[in-house]
Parts: structure tokens; sequence; C-alpha cells
């Protein structure tokens, strides 16, 4: 597949499930559970997708975005929510906590399709 995963998490268990099925999917995946280990993370070539957990504070989460995103203007970002969703500039996709990882490996399908 050749895809590389940056999930982001200042909870590492809580998208552990995720990081697993997109492991078993045949990403390459990688983790961070700090905002610098994940600023460093992003950049050309670096990663092709981004998840982010919903336990990483709205600042942090909006400097990592725009920060990958000038980076690398190709990255693509899903952002997991809890209860609902939100709209956010950044994200290509939002996904509720409550849904199974499997629904992160299909969103990462369409998003990664060439």
């Amino acid at each position: 597949m050749g895809k590389t995963v940056l999930i982001v998490s200042y909870n590492p268990e809580l998208l552990a499930p995720h990081l697993r099925a997109l492991t078993e999917a045949g990403y390459e995946v990688r983790a961070c559970a700090s905002f610098s280990a994940a600023l460093g993370a992003v950049g050309p070539g670096k990663t092709d997708l981004i998840v982010l957990s919903p336990d990483i504070p709205t600042g942090d989460r909006r400097r990592l975005e725009g920060e990958a995103k000038r980076r690398n203007q190709n990255v693509r970002i899903v952002l997991f929510c809890e209860g609902e969703t939100i709209r956010d500039v950044f994200a290509s996709a939002t996904l509720l906590m409550s849904e199974a990882p499997a629904a992160l490996i299909a969103t990462a399908g369409q998003l990664l399709a060439p």
C-alpha cells in the first residue's frame, strides 16, 4: 500500500484500536503523544494522512493542522470527535469516537485513493 499515517493523541490508548486496524490494513503507522513530536513528524514526504484524537486541545490541534498543511498541502487530516462532529477548516473528514475502527479504514481508503 505504501501510505503513511500519523496518529496524534495525548492519550495513546484512546486510538490504539485504530492504530492496530490501520497497521493490519497495510498502512505504515506512526504515533505521537505530544505536540512537539507531532510537529517533527509532519512535512513533505513524511506522512500522507494525519489522524487527530479528540483529546488534543483546540489550540494545539489548529496549530498542528495549519503547520502540517503549510509544510505539505497534499496531506489529508481526519479529526475524531466526541459526541457530535465539528466543522474544521483543515479536516478532510471527521469521525466520531463511537465509530468502529473500520470507519477509519474506509475513510483512509477514500482519502488516499489515487
